[in-house]
């Protein structure tokens, strides 16, 4: 069985068991009856309410289904019947089992929307997949792929802005965009020093830093290091003040210090690689690093609860009753920490025997920031999360993998 048609399984499953959770099982025929009588059999429209169904929960089920489809396209060869069937008997699936739970509601605009999300997915794939050739092969691709570093850069500074900027809720609206401005001249006047996800920005800015100083060394520019803190200072700065128009965020003043202090280091840290060239002792102070800084981020404000709280052993148990958008969010989030460490990692080509130390200990690191949330006020360890950073991590190895591959594609004479 191929890698996308493991992950094509694997994603069933994830629907299967995100639409269940928590198996809560109706113990009566009474109440098995309430529910088929409580079934919601007219699509696009609420009777209980006397409106239109919610648009969110409509948009949610199209994004839910929208990677099936995807996978489906490239599993099934491209052929749509057999993907839009998979899609629907999922659904359908889906909503029949709701029926045995007391907390869910089986419905036929879910079943629609269900299935018109695979259907996108499936149109989607069609649409992009004749792309990433011509993109990968591009002229421009080609020039960039001949500066050993090149790449990498840019998939930082990439990586960057969509840390800095999910979920992507950009807004226009002039009152939310003054309020974060004001907020952000504020920050002059009262200053305070809380720290969040601050060290985490700074390892990330590091590390471009450090190639950024590299890219610019190949290329043999004059004064490579100070342009090059001068670039990655100034993304830091575009990225840091995108932020303004984004509703969910508020452009921080510190934060934006933090990432000019670690592209600093970074920059600092290539000119030691260069004079002591010893990249597994950089990798592991790096990761040393990312996981103190995961730890502030993961554990402030740093106080302490009067009883230590037990972490929730059911995987995705506290996402499923947040609101989709702050729960894809958070995956989305918790899944970018470890992803440069990944990187890194396959990058630098770790021994079996070292590769093995380096993923238990990412590991147990892991979960014991997790646990330690348990002695946190407002904090509230889920397994979840001790999971999630481990998957960026290894999405990050994959990611190094590809680059190499297709960076040898590009870089190759004979094309």
């Amino acid at each position: 069985m191929g890698k996308m048609k493991i992950l094509f399984t694997a994603y069933v499953a994830f629907v299967i068991y995100g639409t269940l959770i928590p198996f809560h099982v109706v113990d009566s025929l009474p109440a098995l009856l309430r529910n088929v009588e409580g079934v919601r059999w007219l699509p696009f429209w609420d009777l209980h309410r006397g409106r239109i169904a919610s648009i969110p929960d409509m948009v949610q089920n199209v994004l839910l289904f929208l990677p099936l489809g995807i996978l489906g396209a490239h599993c099934f060869g491209r052929r749509l019947v057999p993907t839009l069937a998979t899609g629907f008997g999922l659904s359908l699936l889906v909503e029949t089992l709701q029926l045995l739970t007391p907390n869910r509601v089986s419905s036929v605009n879910d079943l629609v929307f269900n299935t018109l999300g695979t259907l996108a997915g499936f149109l989607l794939y069609l649409r992009l997949a004749p792309l990433w050739p011509r993109m990968v092969h591009h002229p421009v691709m080609r020039e960039v792929a001949r500066v050993p570093g090149a790449l990498p850069l840019l998939l930082l500074m990439l990586y960057s802005w969509v840390y800095a900027l999910e979920p992507f809720n950009f807004t226009l609206d002039v009152g939310v965009v003054w309020w974060n401005v004001r907020a952000l001249f504020r920050q002059l006047l009262h200053p305070r020093l809380v720290l969040g996800d601050e060290f985490l920005l700074a390892s990330q800015f590091a590390l471009m830093g450090f190639v950024a100083a590299g890219v610019l060394e190949k290329l043999r520019i004059r004064a490579a290091y100070p342009l090059s803190l001068l670039l990655v200072a100034l993304w830091a700065t575009v990225t840091e003040m995108s932020q303004l128009i984004v509703a969910s965020r508020v452009a921080s003043l510190l934060t934006l210090c933090f990432s000019w202090l670690g592209a600093a280091i970074g920059v600092a840290a290539r000119g030691w690689y260069i004079l002591s060239p010893r990249p597994g002792r950089l990798f592991v102070l790096y990761a040393l690093f990312l996981l103190a800084a995961h730890a502030v981020d993961t554990l402030s404000p740093f106080v302490l609860r009067e009883s230590y709280l037990r972490p929730a052993l059911l995987p995705f148990r506290h996402y499923q009753s947040a609101y989709f958008v702050s729960a894809l969010s958070n995956v989305f989030h918790a899944l970018l920490v470890f992803m440069p460490l990944g990187y890194l990692a396959s990058h630098i080509r770790l021994g079996r025997a070292r590769g093995v130390l380096f993923w238990t200990v990412l590991l147990l690191a892991s979960v014991a920031i997790e646990l330690g949330q348990g002695f946190i006020a407002g904090r509230y360890p889920d397994v979840t999360d001790c999971f999630l950073p481990l998957a960026g991590a290894m999405i990050g190895w994959h990611l190094a993998g590809m680059v190499r591959k297709h960076g040898q594609v590009l870089r190759d004479p004979r094309l």
